[in-house]
């Protein structure tokens, strides 16, 4: 197995996320499966998955993987007493959420994930940050959820449930922006693109 190339095993892949990863088999109910995560929030000095509100827990299930991360080398004993070095899955939580606090993080212990062939500049590559750059912004900070906008609720006669049909917000307007936004979909649709015109013009 871990001679082979992840090629030879994708037309094994059926749906590489599947319920488990977000819910209990037994109950249902949400709950995480990296360890890492636990890990990370105790570091930022936030609730654990297990002490976080439904509405947080509705994000969390998402940060397990919509999160910046590196390898940690960290040492460990087996059962028969030799030391060995494994690479723990890290999050840059421990000076907060922020993109400063995880370049503070990364520049303490001098870390780089590479180094650029040209100019010999070492270089940071944030691997989808989403959760945290989520948190930081203006819907995190209302208490909004990534469950609320990407997979919101519906209803199909007496039951109301969360759409698991994750999209693009935009798709779903009617469920996943207009509960909170009070105007017409037309316009808030024309100020999205007019957010995301800016942004392009910042960055360029």
């Amino acid at each position: 197995y871990f001679t082979g190339k992840w090629a030879k095993y994708g037309n094994e892949i059926v749906n590489t996320i599947g319920c488990a990863n977000c819910h209990s088999n037994k109950t249902g109910e949400l709950t995480v499966r990296v360890p890492h995560l636990n890990r990370a929030l105790k570091s930022a000095g936030l609730p654990t998955f297990e002490e976080s509100t439904h509405q947080e827990k509705r994000s969390l299930v998402c940060a397990q993987c919509h999160s910046e991360y590196y390898f940690k080398k960290t040492e460990w004993t087996d059962k028969q007493g030799n030391k060995k070095v494994a690479k723990v899955v890290t999050y840059p939580w421990a000076n907060g959420l922020t993109v400063e606090g995880a370049e503070k993080y990364y520049n303490d212990m001098n870390f780089t994930d590479w180094t650029n062939k040209i100019s010999k500049t070492k270089m940071l590559k944030a691997q989808h940050p989403g959760y945290a750059m989520f948190k930081t912004g203006i819907h995190g900070q209302k208490g909004v959820s990534c469950a609320d906008c990407h997979m919101p609720y519906t209803q199909e006669g007496s039951v109301k449930y969360s759409d698991h049909q994750l999209q693009n917000p935009l798709n779903t307007m009617d469920r996943s922006c207009m509960p909170c936004h009070r105007e017409s979909e037309k316009n808030l649709h024309q100020l999205y693109i007019e957010n995301m015109r800016e942004e392009s013009n910042l960055m360029n």
